[in-house]
């Protein structure tokens, strides 16, 4: 009787062991599969995208076509309610940090929100880019002007949060008009608090 339980509870652990294993090996996503701006950026092959939330909105810009004239950009469109538009993150001025925060390596680049107006609303974005699993989360945004020049990103160089971080801007004094070239230096600080997110020290 003994033998004959043993053999039947053996039986049952060794069907349910192969019922645990995954006689599939999991599948490589080829570049033509793999999404084409988490690509060409990171050089990691996902199918998951770069998505930026709108600042003020409930919409959402999925990145996905590269423009390299007038300046380099990757863009994407959205929709909010009758409000179509467009957002374009300045990729070149992607700046990756030495911190990180919650597994993911936190990343600075400039981004303009276009719609049916006249203005281009520049932002400063923060994004956490899990490599492992190819994902890019958008964590935080601050405002930085209405058609304005981006002259350069700074930021410490610490590990450990919080990180300073310097932006160099061309803006319009108070009597230049919005049509007219801006050419007044405008210095401003950000830290990158150790909640994730960008707090003017302004």
């Amino acid at each position: 009787m003994r033998l004959v339980f043993s053999a039947l509870l053996t039986a049952a652990l060794s069907i349910g062991l192969l019922g645990c294993q995954s006689t599939e090996p999991p599948k490589d996503i080829s570049p033509e599969q793999a999404d084409p701006v988490m690509l060409r950026l990171f050089s990691i092959k996902t199918l998951a995208g770069f998505t930026l939330k709108v600042p003020e909105s409930e919409a959402s810009a999925r990145l996905s076509t590269f423009i390299e004239a007038p300046l380099p950009w990757v863009t994407g469109d959205y929709t909010d309610g009758p409000v179509r538009g467009q957002v374009l993150l300045g990729y070149r001025d992607l700046q990756m940090t030495n911190a990180r925060l919650a597994g993911a390596q936190l990343m600075l680049a400039p981004f303009v929100v276009t719609n049916q107006g006249s203005g281009s609303f520049w932002y400063l974005g923060l994004f956490g880019l899990k490599a492992e699993s190819g994902t890019v989360s958008h964590l935080s945004s601050v405002f930085l002007g209405d058609r304005i020049e981006l002259r350069g990103i700074s930021v410490s160089a610490g590990q450990y949060l919080p990180l300073t971080v310097t932006t160099e801007l061309l803006v319009r004094d108070a009597n230049q008009a919005m049509a007219e070239t801006p050419g007044l230096l405008d210095l401003r600080r950000f830290e990158i608090s150790p909640q994730g997110q960008l707090v003017s020290l302004d």
